[in-house]
């Protein structure tokens, strides 16, 4: 039997999810925008090392990925890609980031569930076109495991 804590019931009727597939497809949409974004790093940290001249050391390759990401917010690591990605990876990604945003930021006379494509993501039908989606950005802009390793 799961354990819920006394505020979850709470959180999820505030958010309208209270159904457990709702729950999972908005859980599992939050987990794909993180996912997204650091397949987005990883090809902005490889592109500054294959900049630079000789080998790159893990510190180095840290410092650069944390320069990356330390101040900066999804939209601005899309933007800095553009030029190093599929126009159609930049498409998916930049819907994908739409919908989480209206998801997590306040707005009066709100609630609004974050959509893909003008489609609920909390649907079987809505969830099932964003993951496809995120599946072909997954693939146009495979994770640059370059960006963390040393000496590649």
């Amino acid at each position: 039997m799961k354990q819920e804590h006394q505020i979850e019931r709470y959180l999820r009727d505030s958010c309208d999810v209270r159904d457990d597939e709702k729950f999972r497809r908005l859980g599992i949409f939050l987990l794909a925008h993180t996912v997204v974004d650091t397949h987005l790093i990883s090809v902005l940290v490889a592109d500054q090392i294959k900049d630079g001249v000789g080998l790159v050391s893990l510190e180095e390759i840290q410092h650069i990925s944390d320069r990356e990401t330390s101040h900066s917010t999804f939209k601005m690591h899309l933007e800095r890609a553009r030029a190093l990605i599929p126009s159609r990876a930049g498409e998916i990604a930049e819907k994908v980031n739409q919908g989480r945003d209206a998801f997590v930021h306040f707005k009066r006379g709100r609630f609004e569930l974050p959509r893909y494509d003008g489609q609920d993501i909390t649907t079987a039908e809505g969830f099932r076109v964003c993951m496809d989606a995120v599946n072909e950005f997954l693939l146009l802009v495979p994770f640059q495991a370059i960006a963390w390793q040393a000496n590649p």
